[in-house]
């Protein structure tokens, strides 16, 4: 072989040899990093189980159901960005067998999954906040449904940027509890702090004040409703304007999910956006 073949062939070589690195090494060397994220103590206290008609509510407050779907069997296509990622919901009435009440805990306090991975997409920051009787109803919940039969759905896909992107930091490995109003309220207005903590950051960041670039507004807004404006806010999505919400996403939210709140609750909310400091 001539010594520009050989050369070529070395080029060849190491240009696979790079390639290789790129597409197996590289991907497995993320996944390891990002099994190492989730940051869990070593004692995670399980509420009792409590309410399952309760939880059911809950569930659907918190997104679980519409995500999931009402029976928990999962959906095939949750979201999907072209290039990007393809999210799978699995099926919980299957899933929950492989998860005792320590893991489901760890899971939505902490992000971990049972294979040591930081959960993706999923806002478990918002439910980190549920208050252990809200958490054992949401347990009592999950444990409670019908199991649904089918075919186990694939696994959620990932582009190699995505999967870098998460390993940067734009799924935290821990709930910073400075980005959450920590106020001292009493009353009304606390019960409102607490149920915008686990209801509302998914869209208006931790802050309430949106996230910068997003179409989400500060929860500011709030004042501009009356009582009885904001009750049909979060029961029909109608704004104050009396139209649909301009992208549609608060509409929808409150058809789906925000009609589950019993009216004291809408009452706090509004008590506590109220008061808020912009």
């Amino acid at each position: 072989m001539s010594k520009q073949l050989k050369g070529a062939a070395l080029l060849l070589a190491c240009g696979l040899g790079a390639a290789g690195l790129y597409f197996v090494a590289l991907p497995i060397g993320i996944e390891w990093r990002l099994r190492q994220r989730p940051i869990v103590p070593e004692h995670v206290s399980v509420p009792a189980r409590g309410d399952a008609v309760e939880g059911a509510r809950l569930a659907a407050i918190l997104g679980c159901r519409g995500c999931h779907g009402d029976d928990l069997g999962g959906q095939a296509s949750c979201y999907e960005e072209a290039g990007r990622f393809s999210l799978v919901c699995p099926n919980l009435t299957q899933a929950r067998e492989q998860y005792d009440d320590v893991a489901l805990v760890t899971l939505l306090r902490y992000g971990r999954k049972r294979n040591g991975a930081l959960v993706d997409f999923m806002p478990w920051d918002m439910y980190a906040r549920l208050s252990d009787e809200d958490m054992g109803n949401v347990l009592a919940f999950v444990r409670a449904a019908p199991t649904v039969l089918g075919p186990p759905l694939p696994a959620s896909t990932y582009s190699l940027a995505t999967r870098l992107q998460m390993l940067w930091g734009e799924y935290p490995p821990r709930v910073d509890l400075d980005q959450y109003d920590s106020t001292p309220l009493s009353g009304q207005p606390k019960r409102g702090q607490y149920l915008a903590s686990i209801a509302c950051p998914e869209c208006h960041a931790p802050s309430l004040r949106g996230f910068q670039g997003d179409d989400a507004p500060g929860l500011i807004v709030a004042k501009a409703y009356s009582a009885e404006a904001f009750t049909r806010l979060l029961r029909e999505g109608i704004t104050v304007a009396g139209s649909e919400s301009r992208t549609g996403l608060m509409t929808m939210m409150a058809r789906t999910r925000f009609k589950h709140f019993r009216q004291d609750e809408i009452d706090a909310l509004k008590a506590y956006l109220d008061q808020r400091a912009p």
